[in-house]
């Protein structure tokens, strides 16, 4: 008999081994995998294998906030407000050659490979991320998408 949703743990439905990036890396190296590999996010890694973030697609291309001392939404990139195209094109340019080191987001929360799927979704939702790391004494083991807790919300195929 198949195990419900809520027997499951981080370790049977990740992806795994996860698709990693070096901190040194720039960041067009980091956009490029991410398209070769149809992933929205890199765990990014130090010499020793060790995580330090991570660089998702939010953080590579531009977004809409809303500003409230402006009452009305702003266009963002790399933590500043463009509103021209050119300023856009010229962010994203200068943005290219920089170490994804310099984006990537530490505060991005990460699970233990244990961690039941209430509390892996429970942690999606308050954080508003779309992927947690798995690791293993700090080295990134697997990764877990909002997919894959879809994948497991649809039962067996």
């Amino acid at each position: 008999m198949p195990s419900a949703p809520a027997d499951h743990l981080a370790k049977d439905i990740m992806s795994s081994p996860a698709l990693t990036i070096g901190k040194d890396e720039s960041v067009a190296a980091a956009a490029k995998l991410m398209l070769e590999k149809n992933v929205g996010a890199l765990p990014v890694v130090g010499a020793d294998g060790k995580y330090l973030g991570m660089v998702t697609e939010r953080t590579l291309i531009p977004h809409e906030e809303n500003a409230p001392f402006l009452h009305r939404p702003v266009l963002v990139y790399m933590g500043q407000f463009v509103g021209r195209d050119e300023e856009i094109e010229q962010a994203i340019a200068e943005a290219k050659s920089k170490k994804v080191s310099a984006l990537m987001s530490k505060s991005v929360p990460t699970v233990a490979e244990n961690t039941p799927v209430s509390e892996l979704a429970a942690k999606m939702i308050r954080r508003n991320v779309h992927h947690l790391p798995v690791l293993r004494d700090g080295k990134v083991v697997g990764i877990v998408s909002r997919h894959d807790l879809l994948r497991v919300m649809a039962g067996p195929s």
